[in-house]
C-alpha cells in the first residue's frame, strides 16, 4: 500500500485518506499550461536581451558619430569642421616666446623686434617678520610633582624626545632652576646649541621660560659642564635663530608637561596653517576675537580668534577679491598677489573690525574691535522667575513616584544637558517630596560635573514656591528647548534665568576687578592736546554694585562706544584702551589682549605694483595686461625679456589631418566588424532556450553564464535595420563630388577586396599624405560638400539609424528605444507588452486550473474518508454482535 503524504495546504488535503501523492499528480496535470508559461517567459527574455543589444549598438553608433561628425567633436577628428582642415603649426625662433596655438587665419610670419618687459601681478609682502618670539607664560614651580618628564621637539624637520628630571632642591625656586638646567642639558644632547630655554625671573607674576640658543659651560655642575643660555652681552639672552623652525608637543601617554613649562601643546616659533589665530606666536598681538575686512571691496568676515590660519587664507583665496595669499616660513612673511597681471591688478585693503590685516600686512587697524563674552559669566544664583504651581508639581511628583521618567534640562557652557529622573520602585518605596526630587537631580549633576559644581535647591521640601540653581565655575542658562522638559517648566525657570552677562548684570557678579582706562578720539574740555578719557576702577565698592548698562554710559562720557550684543562686546570711537592690574585680565578675557589701540598701522608692507607686458612689433610699442595673448592669429606666452628679433612662423599641420583620417578608418572598421558579427552569427539561440527558474536552481553560476551566452547568440542575425545601416555606410563611401578632383580611393582609402572583411577600409598612408599635401581643398570638398560629401552622407546614414530624438528617431531607436527617448514607444516594447499580457492570462488560467484540481481531489479525499469511517463502523458493529 502506498504511504500517505498526510499534508494539509490551506483547505487542500493531500493524500490523507487515499494515500496518493496529490501534489505531484496536480503538477503533472498542469504541465501543459506550465509549458506555455515557460515558452512565453523565454520569449519575453529573448525580447529583453534583443532590446539591450540594440540599445548598445545605438550607443556605439552615436559615439562614432559624436567623434567624427558632430559639433561636439574635437577639432582634431571632426571631418565636417573647417577647423579640422585648417589646423596650423606655429613655432618661435627663441624660447622667449612659447607658442600655444595658431588659428586657421594666422599670419604666416610675425616678427617681434624685442620684449622689453613682462607682465606681472601686484604683490603685497609683510614689512617685517610676522612671527614673534615664542615665550612661555608664568610657571608654578609646585606643579612639578613627578621625578621625570618628556615631550617631543622637532627642529627643522628633525624630531627628538626631550627627557629631563625635576630638580631636587628643597627650595621651590632653586628646584625650578635645577629643572631648567636638566632640561637644557637634554636639549643640548638632542640639538646642540640651536635651541634651549632661559628662565626669566624678572617679569611680574612669576617665572617664565624663553627660547634661547645654548652654549656649553665647563664650569657648570661642579666642573662637569652643562648647557646654559647664550648671553647677548648685555645681561640678556640670544633668541633661537629666526631661520630655524621649532615645534613642541606633549608625548602621548605621558604627563602633559608643556603646560607646566608655560607653553601650549603643539607650540611653534613659526606660523602653522592648522593652528588657531589665538595660539599663533605673532609679533604683533591680535586685538579682538572677531575680525572682518575688505580686499578690493569684497567683504571677508566670519573669522574668529579660534579660526585657524588655514581658514583665514582659504577664505581670502576662495573669495571674489581676486587675490591669493600665502605664508613663507623661510621669510616669515605673508605674501598677497593679485590673480590678474598688468597695471590694472591693484590690491586695496581696509579693516572693519580688529587688526588681523595689521598683523599680516601692516594695514591700518580698524576703528572698532569685537570681542566675545564667552569667558564672562555672572556668579549670581538663578532663582526661578515663575512660581512653582501645585498642580504641575503634583503631576510631576505623581509621575516620578509612579515610576514614569521625567526630565530636568539646562544649558551648561553652551551645551544642553538632560537629567532623566526615573525611580526604581520596590515594595518598600515611599513617595518622594520636592526636596528628594532635587537630591536625585543633584546626584546626577555631581556625576557629570563634580561635587558642588552645579546645585539645584527648592525653598521648601513639600510646598516650594521657587527653585534655585547655583554654579560658580560653569555658565548656566535655560533656552526654549530646556523649557520643553516637564521638570524644568514645573520649577518655574524661563529664558530670563541665565548667568550670561547682560546689561543688567552687576560688575561684581561678573567678577570684574582692577582698572581699565578708555581714551577717546576727541580733545578734552581743557583745550589741551589730551584726549577725553575715563578710568573705571572695578575694585571700588560702589562700582561693584553698578550694572553693565552703567559701565556703557560711563565709557560714553569719553566719547567711546561700548556695546554688548548677543554674546559679543565691541569697542569703537576710541584711540586706546588699557588695563591695569586685574583689568588686564578682563581685556584678555574679552579681546585676547591686555591693551587695544585703534586706527594705527604696523610695519609698512612692501608693495610691488603690477605692470604690463611691453614688446615692439615693426617699430611699434605694444602693451598687454598679461603675458598670454593672441597676436595676428597666434596665441602665445611671453616667458622672458629679449633684445633681439623673434620670428613666429605658421604652417598647415597636415600630420594632424592625416592622424584624424587614420583614426576614422580604425574606428569605422571596428564598428562595421562589430555589426557584421551580430547579423552574421549563427542562430544558436534556437537550440538554447532561456532557462526556467527550476533549471537555474539545478545549475552552477558558471553553467548559467555559459548557457545564456549561447541563448543570446544569433538574436540579431540578419537584422534588417542593421543591414540597411551598413549598406548606407558603404554607399556613402563610393560617392564622388564634382570639383573635388579626387575620390576616396585617390586619398589611399578604399574597401578591402576580401569578402571576409565585409566592407572594411584599407588605408595607404603615403597616398593619404600626398593627397592632403597637394590637394587639401579637394579633400575638404570631398568630405564636406553639402549634397554629396562623403562625411555628410555618412552623417545622414548614422542619423537615419541611430538619431536619438522623439521627433525624427533613427530606425534602430524606433525599433528598440533608449533609456531616455521612446522608452515605451518602440516596436520591441509593444512585443514585450503583448507577451506580458499573454503571460498574465496564462498565470490566471494556471491558478484557476490548479484550484479546480485541488478542489476535486479534496472532495475525493473527503468521500474516501467518509467511506472509511462507515466501513470502520460496520466492522465494529459486526464485531460487537458476535
Amino acid at each position: 500500500m502506498a504511504s500517505s503524504i498526510n499534508t494539509v495546504s490551506g483547505n487542500r488535503v493531500a493524500g490523507l485518506a487515499s494515500g496518493m501523492d496529490t501534489e505531484s499528480i496536480v503538477e503533472k496535470m498542469l504541465s501543459g499550461t506550465q509549458s506555455k508559461i515557460d515558452k512565453q517567459t523565454g520569449l519575453k527574455q529573448q525580447l529583453e536581451w534583443k532590446q539591450e543589444m540594440v540599445r548598445g549598438i545605438i550607443t556605439d553608433i552615436n559615439s562614432f558619430h559624436d567623434k567624427y561628425f558632430s559639433f561636439y567633436s574635437s577639432a582634431n577628428t571632426n571631418l565636417l569642421s573647417n577647423a579640422f582642415y585648417n589646423t596650423m603649426n606655429a613655432a618661435s625662433s627663441t624660447s622667449a616666446i612659447k607658442v600655444i596655438s595658431a588659428a586657421s587665419n594666422a599670419a604666416g610670419k610675425v616678427t617681434i623686434d624685442s620684449i622689453d618687459q613682462l607682465a606681472s601681478a601686484c604683490t603685497v609682502k609683510s614689512g617685517g617678520r610676522v612671527s614673534g618670539e615664542l615665550k612661555g607664560t608664568v610657571i608654578d614651580p609646585g606643579q612639578f610633582t613627578e621625578e621625570s618628564y618628556s615631550f617631543e621637539m622637532t627642529l627643522d624637520g628633525v624630531s627628538r624626545t626631550i627627557s629631563f628630571k625635576k630638580g631636587t632642591n628643597a627650595d621651590e625656586t632653586e628646584a625650578l632652576k635645577e629643572t631648567v638646567n636638566n632640561l637644557n642639558n637634554s636639549m643640548y644632547r638632542a640639538f646642540g646649541t640651536a635651541a634651549g630655554f632661559q628662565l626669566d625671573t624678572t617679569q611680574p607674576g612669576g617665572p617664565r621660560l624663553n627660547l634661547t640658543q645654548l652654549v656649553w659651560d665647563e664650569t657648570q655642575n661642579g666642573g662637569q659642564g652643562g648647557a646654559v643660555p647664550k648671553s647677548n652681552g648685555s645681561g640678556g639672552y640670544v633668541p633661537v635663530d629666526t631661520s630655524r623652525k621649532l615645534y613642541m608637543e606633549n608625548t602621548q601617554g605621558k604627563t602633559a608637561v608643556l603646560p607646566l613649562l608655560g607653553f601650549k601643546n603643539e607650540a611653534s616659533n613659526k606660523l602653522d596653517y592648522n593652528t588657531s589665530l589665538d595660539s599663533l606666536p605673532l609679533a604683533e598681538p591680535l586685538q579682538g576675537k572677531e575680525f572682518s575686512f575688505k580686499i578690493n571691496g569684497v567683504v571677508i568676515d566670519g573669522i574668529t580668534s579660534s579660526s585657524t590660519l588655514g581658514d583665514v587664507i582659504s577664505k581670502i583665496n576662495t573669495s571674489e577679491a581676486g587675490v591669493k595669499v600665502s605664508y613663507s616660513s623661510i621669510e616669515d612673511k605673508f605674501i598677497m598677489e593679485s590673480k590678474t597681471t598688468g597695471d590694472i591688478s591693484n590690491i586695496l585693503m581696509e579693516q572693519t573690525s580688529g587688526n588681523l590685516l595689521t598683523v599680516m600686512f601692516g594695514t591700518k587697524s580698524a576703528d572698532t574691535v569685537t570681542g566675545s563674552l564667552d569667558g564672562v559669566k555672572s556668579n549670581k544664583d538663578l532663582v526661578s522667575v515663575n512660581s512653582i504651581e501645585d498642580i504641575m508639581k503634583d503631576a510631576v511628583l505623581g509621575g516620578v513616584n509612579g515610576g514614569t521618567p521625567h526630565i530636568f534640562s539646562l544649558n551648561v557652557d553652551g551645551k544642553d544637558v538632560d537629567i532623566i529622573v526615573k525611580r526604581e520602585l520596590t515594595a518598600d518605596s515611599t513617595d518622594w517630596n520636592m526636596s528628594e526630587l532635587a537630591d536625585e537631580i543633584n546626584r546626577q549633576l555631581e556625576e557629570k560635573f563634580g561635587a558642588g559644581e552645579i546645585v539645584l535647591n527648592v525653598d521648601d521640601p513639600n510646598s516650594p514656591t521657587r527653585a534655585t540653581v547655583s554654579s560658580a565655575n560653569h555658565l548656566v542658562s535655560f533656552n526654549d528647548e530646556n523649557l520643553n522638559r516637564d521638570i524644568t517648566s514645573m520649577l518655574g525657570f524661563t529664558t530670563a534665568n541665565t548667568q550670561k552677562a547682560g546689561m543688567q548684570s552687576t560688575l561684581g557678579e561678573l567678577g570684574f576687578h582692577g582698572k581699565i582706562t578708555f581714551i577717546g578720539t576727541q580733545p578734552d574740555a581743557s583745550g589741551s592736546s589730551a584726549m577725553q578719557s575715563v578710568t573705571i576702577d572695578f575694585d571700588n565698592v560702589d562700582t561693584q554694585g553698578q550694572t553693565v548698562e552703567w559701565l556703557v554710559n560711563q565709557v560714553r562720557t569719553a566719547g567711546v562706544e561700548l556695546t554688548f550684543d548677543n554674546g559679543a562686546v565691541q569697542i569703537g570711537s576710541a584711540s586706546s584702551v588699557t588695563g591695569d592690574g586685574e583689568g588686564k585680565k578682563i581685556l584678555n578675557s574679552l579681546f585676547g589682549t591686555d591693551s587695544l589701540t585703534f586706527g594705527t598701522a604696523g610695519s609698512a608692507a612692501v608693495v610691488t605694483e603690477g605692470q604690463n607686458a611691453k614688446f615692439v612689433v615693426n617699430g611699434q610699442v605694444v602693451e598687454r595686461n598679461t603675458n598670454t595673448f593672441e597676436l595676428e592669429g597666434i596665441t602665445l606666452e611671453l616667458t622672458e625679456k629679449s633684445s633681439g628679433p623673434i620670428t613666429l612662423t605658421t604652417t598647415k599641420d597636415t600630420d594632424k589631418i592625416v592622424e584624424g583620417f587614420k583614426s576614422f578608418v580604425e574606428d569605422y572598421n571596428k564598428l562595421i566588424e562589430q555589426l557584421n558579427d551580430r547579423i552574421n552569427e549563427s542562430a544558436t539561440y534556437k537550440k538554447y532556450a532561456p532557462l526556467t527558474e527550476e533549471q537555474r536552481k539545478s545549475m552552477s553560476d558558471r553553467e548559467v553564464e555559459l548557457w545564456e551566452e549561447k541563448a543570446k547568440e544569433g538574436l540579431l542575425r540578419n537584422d534588417s535595420n542593421i543591414s540597411s545601416f551598413l549598406s548606407d555606410m558603404r554607399t556613402a563611401l563610393y560617392q564622388s563630388v564634382d570639383g573635388a578632383g579626387l575620390a576616396l580611393y585617390d586619398m589611399g582609402i578604399e574597401t578591402s577586396d576580401s569578402w571576409r572583411d565585409n566592407g572594411k577600409l584599407i588605408l595607404d598612408e603615403s597616398k593619404l599624405n600626398a593627397a592632403i599635401s597637394t590637394n587639401l581643398d579637394g579633400v575638404k570638398k570631398l568630405m564636406t560638400d553639402k549634397e554629396h560629401g562623403i562625411g555628410v552622407l555618412l552623417d545622414n546614414a548614422v542619423k537615419a539609424a541611430a538619431n536619438v530624438s522623439t521627433g525624427s528617431p533613427g530606425s534602430l531607436v524606433s525599433y528598440a528605444g533608449t533609456k531616455a527617448v521612446l522608452t515605451t514607444d518602440n516596436s520591441l516594447y509593444q512585443q514585450l507588452k503583448s507577451v506580458s499580457n499573454t503571460l498574465a492570462n496564462l498565470n490566471i488560467r494556471y491558478e484557476s486550473e490548479r484550484t479546480r484540481y485541488w478542489n476535486q481531489f479534496t472532495a475525493m479525499e473527503q468521500a474516501i474518508s467518509n467511506l472509511n469511517n462507515q466501513s470502520s463502523w460496520l466492522t465494529q458493529q459486526f464485531s460487537s454482535g458476535s
